[in-house]
């Protein structure tokens, strides 16, 4: 598939329609050619084993990963993180603390 491609985005899509959550708690949200995983506070410590799960999905797809642009960002509400602890940065992710539009 060419990058920039006009049927790139929808190449993409439908590769991945069949790429679902490891877990029921975990969302993607699937856009052109990127996946978003959203894990909640309360099952932050799969962040690692999910991404590991994406990696593998991807390799057994012929599908690559660019992790020059793969971010890790948590996002959290005052008061919605005193009962869970912070997530194990993932290796090789950068993290981040905010996103551009």
């Amino acid at each position: 598939m060419i990058q920039g491609s006009g049927i790139g985005p929808y190449a993409f899509l439908a590769m991945v329609a069949d790429l679902k959550p490891s877990h029921p708690d975990i969302c993607y949200s699937k856009y052109t050619d990127d996946l978003t995983a959203v894990i909640s506070a309360a099952i932050s410590g799969l962040a690692g084993s999910e991404f590991g799960y994406i990696q593998d999905w991807s390799s057994a797809n012929k599908l690559s990963i660019n992790l020059s642009k793969t971010k890790e960002m948590i996002i959290f509400r005052p008061g919605s993180w005193t009962n869970h602890t912070q997530p194990r940065e993932i290796t090789g992710i950068e993290q981040i603390h905010t996103a551009k539009p």
